[in-house]
């Protein structure tokens, strides 16, 4: 087993570069936030990154994942829901709080 790949799994390069080109357009995205002019705003934002913990919570807790490593990663998945649906209610959010400290630009969440 490669130490480098523990998972034994291969990254295609599609997979890659589309990871690559989706980074580069959020920091993108993100940088014109902060900077005031037209781009993401914090609810935007909020909504990627729950997205984005959700889908990767699921790929490492599904047991049908060729990334499965337990089955406790969907109590991540379970926290996130929770804290979109009081948020949802309350409109407390602590990412909105964490990016309004960044600059970028507040809207409700």
């Amino acid at each position: 087993m490669n130490p480098d790949n523990p998972l034994g799994h291969e990254p295609t390069v599609g997979a890659s570069l589309l990871a690559k080109n989706f980074a580069g357009k959020l920091a993108s995205a993100i940088g014109k936030a902060s900077n005031g002019q037209s781009g993401m705003n914090a609810e935007r934002i909020v909504h990627i990154v729950a997205g984005s913990f959700i889908l990767i919570a699921l790929s490492l807790g599904v047991e049908a994942s060729p990334l499965f490593i337990s089955r406790h990663f969907l109590w991540f998945t379970g926290f996130v829901g929770l804290n979109l649906f009081q948020s949802g209610f309350t409109s407390i959010c602590p990412l909105n709080s964490v990016l309004a400290k960044f600059g970028i630009k507040s809207a409700a969440c």
